[in-house]
């Protein structure tokens, strides 16, 4: 039986084996002297942080084989989308699709987002790092990976930007003295051999301010890079970038939230994930919101408390429905002592069981 013909229970039981396999593997790697393989970038250890790499891998085929077609890119196969774990180097989820799958479908990254996240020896408090080149970039998507983090879940996502006419207007406005040597992730600059033979270093520049962004996620930031292009990227130049004689890269990540700022936006409506907070867990702001709003609407706000004054029977000279108050404003509240005078009842004999 194929493995797009099983059955969802036999998928999820499978998934569910290799997550157990998978726990017990990464707990002996942690054990170990040297301890779990955390990712540095530029000498500093991120650690109990995941780095994850969606991606979409063709597997080129000649024969007549089920569900096989024709890629965009001129070749012919599957096309399949994986996760990898940067960290361990290892591949955790993997969705078969046809060759004639897109690159860029939203409902196929969710699928393999929530098929690793369901690989992973996630701790309570854990972070998160997914790194998606530019064939997958959609607005749909970077909508989905703004909604991943949670109270409990720290996500940071870097992703590809089609660059088009409105960012190469935003290129062009940035000075020369704003562009700076790009680093890699071992900290060294970023050089490649130019078609001259000499060496050439990729330079970036601050890309935010300069491009509107309104309806796209709240804190985004888009940092630009550019390099000389290779006979490779020669054939795809646009007019703006044959005049410049630069090729242009677009990444788009996420400023950090502060946890005290994401608490307050998802505790204040009283709604996270779709589901309704309790009332001890919803913010302080909102109880005193709604306590200033029910004293509005009392009938009187100068009243002191604990003299509130009660409904009286009508008489013949108050009119239908008013009352009278009993106690003054300014008198002290009635007491709660119970008088002397008043006895509790008798407690009935206690009676053996039979």
């Amino acid at each position: 039986m194929l493995w797009w013909q099983s059955t969802p229970p036999l998928r999820a039981w499978v998934e569910r084996a290799r997550a157990a396999i998978r726990r017990l593997v990464w707990t002996l790697l942690a054990l170990r002297p040297g301890g779990f393989p955390w990712i540095s970038v530029c000498g500093r250890e991120l650690a109990n942080w995941y780095v994850l790499d969606p991606d979409a891998t063709i597997v080129t085929c000649t024969s007549r084989k089920e569900r096989r077609g024709g890629h965009l890119q001129g070749q012919f196969g599957h096309i399949q989308l994986g996760a990898w774990v940067a960290d361990t180097r290892e591949c955790v989820a993997m969705l078969l699709r046809p060759g004639t799958a897109p690159t860029n479908d939203v409902t196929d990254h969710k699928t393999v987002l929530a098929s690793q996240f369901r690989q992973l020896l996630l701790p309570l408090w854990s972070k998160l790092l997914v790194r998606i080149d530019g064939a997958a970039f959609s607005h749909a998507l970077l909508d989905h990976l703004h909604q991943l983090p949670t109270s409990r879940r720290r996500v940071r996502w870097v992703t590809g930007w089609a660059v088009n006419a409105t960012d190469e207007q935003a290129i062009a406005s940035l000075s020369e003295k704003v562009w700076t040597a790009a680093l890699r992730q071992d900290g060294k600059v970023h050089e490649i051999k130019g078609p001259d033979g000499d060496m050439v270093s990729y330079q970036v520049a601050e890309l935010t301010c300069l491009r509107d962004l309104t309806g796209w996620p709240t804190g985004l930031r888009l940092i630009v890079r550019r390099l000389k292009p290779s006979r490779r990227d020669a054939k795809k130049l646009t007019a703006f970038e044959k005049h410049t004689g630069w090729h242009y890269q677009i990444l788009a990540h996420e400023r950090p939230r502060s946890p005290r700022a994401f608490r307050s936006s998802r505790l204040q409506t009283g709604v996270v994930r779709g589901r309704p907070l309790p009332w001890s867990r919803r913010g302080r702001g909102l109880r005193e919101r709604i306590k200033q709003v029910s004293l509005g609407l009392l009938p009187s706000k100068s009243w002191p408390p604990g003299c509130w004054p009660p409904r009286s029977p009508p008489t013949s000279t108050s009119a239908p429905g008013s009352f009278s108050c009993t106690t003054s404003p300014n008198s002290s509240p009635p007491s709660r002592k119970r008088p002397d005078d008043a006895v509790p009842p008798a407690r009935p004999p206690h009676r053996p069981r039979p």
